[in-house]
């Protein structure tokens, strides 16, 4: 076990929503570390309720509150999408380190002055993209560099699910504007990360937004986008909140031209390879569990804060994807195929 024998970091976190409890978890997993200082959540009940199961003495319903105390070194932004601007502009004027929920911003323009403002404090701002984390994702990178699928030329995603019920109870998600979208925003960023990681920088996309099964959502609740890369190999994403199944559907196949990785059933990874001379047909390889992304992913803002790293998702890293996300609803607007 490593000696910490520097100074805890005391973290606050700022929105006690669901993906809250996952941070919540890892932080407290890691008390040798950081100590989990004060929570925050506009509901009194809801932010009292969670200092309790999260054993945190602090909890306020004004995260300006947190930004006032000088023994807080970094904040943990789990807020909706349209709250990310201004709580890590404050945060970092207060000169907080900062891991902010996935997307950065909802805008290029919000995305750039929140990286300015962390930049101009001289604080950490880490983009909690979890995928960027995930062993999974790192095993199959490792695997098309060692070659097994030769050169890429196409690759395909798909994060289909019913979530009806759960975007009601969070209605912001509904309104476009906080949002930033639906489905695209929400979902596609993930995918579109793993998309650049696996195959390189997309160049182009053409997107379009299926007829709506939940009526009262105003952004994409389905929607489809086809991508170019660098390399010249082509993507197709399908993204919905509202296709019927009893669990989240997500498959990927990377094709190149000496094989392909594919991953169709949960916790199932297959490989089928021309480089594999003694095999034929597919292989089933283990997939890569741990360790837990979201324990990465904290672990490695703790690091930079610590050791004045640079996040490896960064206000900068993650720009590109947003910019991708973007260019998709500009071409479901109007119909072309747009230049990222």
């Amino acid at each position: 076990m490593k000696n910490w024998d520097m100074n805890k970091i005391n973290l606050a976190i700022i929105g006690c929503g669901a993906i809250a409890d996952v941070h919540a978890e890892n932080v407290l997993s890691m008390s040798d570390r950081v100590n989990l200082s004060a929570v925050v959540d506009i509901d009194e009940e809801v932010a009292q309720r969670k200092a309790l199961l999260w054993r945190v003495k602090d909890y306020y319903t004004d995260y300006r509150e947190v930004l006032k105390r000088d023994d807080i070194t970094a904040v943990d932004i789990c807020l909706p999408h349209y709250l990310h601007k201004p709580v890590t502009i404050e945060s970092a004027e207060a000169g907080k380190h900062i891991l902010c929920e996935k997307p950065i911003a909802n805008t290029l323009e919000e995305a750039e002055a929140m990286i300015e403002a962390a930049r101009e404090s001289g604080v950490k701002l880490m983009i909690a993209e979890v995928v960027c984390y995930n062993p999974l994702y790192h095993q199959i990178k490792e695997l098309i560099e060692r070659g097994y699928v030769g050169e890429i030329f196409m690759i395909r995603m798909t994060r289909e699910h019913e979530m009806h019920q759960y975007l009601r109870e969070r209605p912001w998600f509904l309104d476009k504007r906080k949002a930033g979208g639906g489905i695209m925003m929400a979902g596609g960023v993930h995918d579109i990360e793993v998309m650049r990681m696996l195959a390189g920088e997309i160049t182009s996309v053409y997107s379009r937004q299926a007829r709506k099964s939940l009526k009262e959502m105003e952004g994409d609740d389905t929607s489809a986008a086809i991508f170019e890369f660098e390399n010249g190999a082509i993507g197709t994403l399908i993204e919905s909140f509202s296709i019927k199944c009893p669990k989240t559907a997500f498959r990927l196949w990377v094709h190149g031209d000496l094989g392909t990785i594919a991953i169709i059933n949960p916790g199932e990874l297959t490989l089928y390879s021309d480089k594999i001379k003694e095999f034929k047909g597919e292989i089933k390889l283990e997939v890569e569990r741990e360790p837990d992304p979201f324990y990465s992913e904290i672990e490695h803002f703790l690091d930079c804060v610590q050791y004045d790293r640079e996040p490896k998702t960064n206000g900068e890293a993650v720009l590109k994807t947003l910019k991708v996300i973007i260019s998709a609803y500009r071409s479901m607007e109007t119909g072309e195929r747009i230049i990222v």
